[in-house]
């Protein structure tokens, strides 16, 4: 199971409640009838997404069974966990976040640029942080203008003067 997020609280009278989701998938993993693992303090449950929507940076949810402001106070404060996705749930582009990090960064003539230590999420745009080999750090947009390919090994990165400071 993979940690998704946290629910930091309820939402409105009828059993729905807000959720700090750190998930890339948010599509795939909040969709209705999917199945999650709540753990709280002290219980862990299996429940079904009746509903999702989102408002402002929160995932709101309501649980089938839960209807009332008062079932959902016991979820408060519990974290969220979701079966790992497959490859086969993903689109064409589209990779997991675990598996980008630590890939080597390669600029569009295969010159070594660093390796990606992270990936900040959020924001108008997703971007990749890159460390060098002098522990410098730079930060790539996370968009197809500017990656190029990710395979296994190495993500190809599309660099443009001045997106990545040089001097040491």
């Amino acid at each position: 199971m993979k940690y998704i997020g946290k629910i930091v609280n309820t939402q409105g009278i009828k059993g729905e409640v807000r959720i700090l989701s750190n998930s890339d998938f948010k599509d795939i993993r909040f969709a209705v009838g999917n199945k999650l693992q709540v753990k709280g303090l002290n219980f862990t449950e299996n429940i079904v997404i009746e509903k999702h929507f989102q408002k402002k940076n929160f995932d709101i949810i309501k649980m089938e069974g839960i209807n009332n402001i008062n079932d959902a106070l016991k979820y408060k404060n519990s974290q969220i966990f979701a079966e790992k996705l497959l490859d086969e749930d993903l689109e064409d582009g589209q990779h997991f976040i675990d598996d980008i990090i630590g890939l080597n960064a390669v600029d569009q003539d295969n010159n070594l640029l660093g390796k990606v230590v992270d990936v900040k999420i959020g924001g108008y745009q997703d971007l990749l942080v890159i460390e060098n080999e002098n522990k410098k750090k730079s930060l790539i947009p996370l968009v197809d203008e500017f990656v190029l390919e990710v395979t296994e090994q190495v993500i190809t990165l599309n660099i443009i003067e001045g997106l990545i400071d040089n001097e040491d």
